[in-house]
């Protein structure tokens, strides 16, 4: 029953299932298709069950009001590489033990142990960065756990690092253009990436984001000085109204800095 007084009862499989196939035929049929809104969630990741079966059924249902944990953590990362590399996970992670400089955007390592990155052990990950002379700098409105341990760390406001990372591209295509390393055979469209962000200036970023438009050429001048450096971004970026942007300008400054498929940088 509902209402006051209700109380949960005890009912075999079969009358549940029938009750769960009846109630979404009724929604279905009175309401339409997409009265029906599925969501799944990271166990589905770790049921053989959903994994070989549940699509299709999902499939089946043909609403387009699909959900799911990806929806709000690593869509964009999935997106960008889908269009950048060819298959969504395509996903370049950061050669941790043998980088220099290690740029941390919008993410919480010594939290998550890097999620899609996964790093067993990040903390000392972090200390052996250290230990060879490494640094770890940290973009991020929360002083976070990962931002405590990190040799910089500046507070950007929420949901404007795009600005930041796309004036970073700025410098490099402008400022530091004539020391940038040849763009690798396999990257097209590197003249576009210029275009894209020409009025992008860190004066901008500054104004958007609070970070001082000379910290924001500091930062890209460290990432194309250093033995092999990363940018590196996550849930924080993706998140926010312009995490697609984000990811591709984190994967630009890599590819432009020289640092995509090279030890110390970013590798598939």
């Amino acid at each position: 029953g509902e209402g006051p007084g209700a109380r949960w009862e005890a009912i075999g499989w079969d009358e549940a299932f029938d009750l769960v196939a009846d109630r979404l035929a009724r929604v279905v049929e009175e309401h339409g298709d997409d009265a029906l809104a599925v969501y799944l969630g990271n166990p589905n990741a770790h049921s053989l069950g959903s994994m070989t079966h549940g699509t299709a059924m999902f499939k089946s249902f043909r609403t387009r009001n699909r959900y799911s944990a990806t929806s709000v953590d690593q869509l964009p990362h999935q997106l960008v590489a889908h269009l950048m590399f060819g298959h969504q996970l395509f996903l370049p992670i950061p050669d941790i033990d043998r980088t220099s400089w290690f740029l941390v955007v919008g993410a919480n390592p010594m939290a998550s142990n890097g999620s899609l990155m996964t790093v067993p052990d990040f903390p000392n990950r972090v200390r052996e960065l250290r230990a060879r002379g490494g640094r770890m700098v940290v973009l991020d409105p929360r002083r976070t756990e990962t931002a405590k341990v990190a040799d910089e760390h500046h507070f950007v406001r929420p949901g404007t690092d795009a600005w930041v990372l796309l004036a970073m591209l700025h410098v490099l295509t402008t400022e530091l253009a004539d020391d940038l390393p040849p763009v690798p055979s396999y990257a097209d469209g590197a003249e576009v990436v210029a275009r894209l962000v020409a009025d992008l200036t860190p004066e901008r970023a500054e104004a958007m984001s609070g970070l001082p438009a000379d910290d924001v050429r500091r930062l890209a001048r460290d990432l194309l000085a250093a033995d092999g450096g990363v940018v590196y971004s996550r849930i924080g970026v993706s998140a926010g109204p312009w995490g697609t942007v984000c990811q591709w300008a984190v994967n630009c400054l890599n590819v432009l800095s020289g640092n995509l498929d090279r030890v110390g940088g970013a590798l598939f």
